[in-house]
């Protein structure tokens, strides 16, 4: 998906569309493609492929898949190809061109068992093809914007910085032996988060009740597409006894409304704050985690929920 000739040939043959569902960007190597909000989303530059699923753990949800290649076939081909990989005993319920270039076609079939609605789209320009697939049930088929979701999604597609923005040197600050970590002004790219960021104060967070402490670490290490290791270390200690806790967890990461969200199996919601670009380590200072996005007006607020401030630091190898 990075070779510029397939987001300008979708461009120019498809122009704009718009969709029901709200969109998010995901980065997919050099190529910016926008998905169903809160759907589950992966990519394989390789192969030229970006999948997002409404659910990954229900085989009856619905999932949006979008292809780009280069090929011969026609636009009559790649639909027939494509679904009847997807479902068995297809049955055409519209076929047509699409509204200003390409090919649509609507199908019934069952994959896996269950009965499904396929709405598919094609473009062939310049020897580079892209199609896109919807398929839901057919009763959210329509709710969901059938073939107009698969054309706003190929139409999101654009170019994006094959490299992080660059960045400035920062020179540091200290506020008595405290770093001081100026407040960000500017939204983050995902790909500006790509290495291994550590939550670790000193020894650790320790949380002391009476009769017990907790110390904990925690390392994200994020890609530049987005994707996530969260691994998460903690001791207990209690009564004399103690307890390790050892969790690595898979998700993604993105930024929203001035938000960074750790999309892992209930997503979390941190409040960028700061931002300390330096020559040996980046300083990343966030409020949170919440469990629901934050309204503009408590974002907008610098002392909004203070006490949940933390630092994750990214050293320089």
């Amino acid at each position: 998906m990075t070779r510029l000739a397939v987001v300008m040939a979708v461009w120019m043959a498809l122009g704009t569309a718009e969709a029901k569902p709200a969109l998010e960007a995901h980065n997919l190597g050099g190529v910016s493609i926008s998905m169903p909000r809160g759907w589950t989303f992966t990519g394989d530059e390789a192969k030229g492929m970006a999948l997002a699923q409404q659910d990954p753990k229900r085989k009856d949800a619905a999932q949006l898949i979008v292809i780009a290649s280069s090929s011969t076939a026609t636009e009559d081909q790649l639909l027939d190809g494509v679904t009847s990989q997807i479902a068995q005993d297809l049955k055409v319920v519209k076929r047509g061109p699409g509204p200003s270039a390409g090919k649509l076609l609507v199908a019934d079939g069952v994959s896996s068992g269950v009965t499904v609605r396929l709405g598919a789209a094609a473009i062939v320009a310049n020897g580079t093809a892209v199609v896109g697939l919807l398929v839901s049930k057919p009763s959210e088929f329509d709710q969901l914007g059938g073939t107009d979701l698969v054309l706003a999604v190929m139409t999101s597609m654009k170019a994006t910085a094959t490299a992080a923005p660059t960045q400035g040197v920062m020179q540091p600050q200290y506020e008595g032996d405290r770093l001081v970590v100026p407040a960000l002004t500017r939204t983050l790219d995902v790909s500006e988060l790509a290495g291994e960021w550590s939550r670790n104060d000193s020894a650790g967070r320790s949380v002391a009740g009476s009769m017990s402490g907790v110390a904990i670490g925690e390392v994200w290490t994020i890609e530049a597409n987005g994707k996530l290791r969260d691994e998460f270390r903690g001791a207990v200690v209690g009564n004399g006894n103690g307890r390790n806790i050892h969790d690595v967890s898979y998700g993604t990461v993105s930024i929203r409304d001035g938000m960074l969200v750790i999309g892992l199996k209930k997503p979390q919601y941190y409040i960028l704050r700061g931002w300390f670009f330096g020559r040996d380590m980046t300083v990343m200072e966030i409020d949170g985690p919440y469990y629901d996005p934050v309204a503009p007006k408590d974002i907008a607020n610098p002392n909004y929920n203070i006490y949940m401030r933390e630092r994750f630091v990214r050293t320089t190898k």
